[in-house]
């Protein structure tokens, strides 16, 4: 009996991947990348590299800046960890 490409456990194990790809992996990345881009002072530049950060990470910039206070002060406390 050959298996189905698009078996019921197959498609529930790709979306698990992505749910945690995107409310795990993707979230907990921008501390590193921040890291990556900033400067000692802490500034994203004017260069390519620190133009695809924010784009990249615009939604998380956005919750950082203007969502709600419990994510700010917890996004904040994680980029306090990865400050240079």
């Amino acid at each position: 009996m050959k298996r189905s490409d698009n078996s019921p456990a197959r498609v529930i194990a790709i979306l698990v991947l992505l749910l945690l790809l995107v409310f795990v992996v993707y979230p907990l990345s921008f501390g590193p990348m921040f890291w990556i881009c900033s400067d000692a002072g802490n500034r994203v530049g004017h260069d390519g590299k620190s133009r695809a950060f924010l784009a990249v990470y615009h939604p998380v910039i956005w919750v950082y800046q203007k969502g709600p206070e419990p994510m700010r002060e917890l996004l904040g406390r994680y980029l306090d960890f990865w400050e240079k």
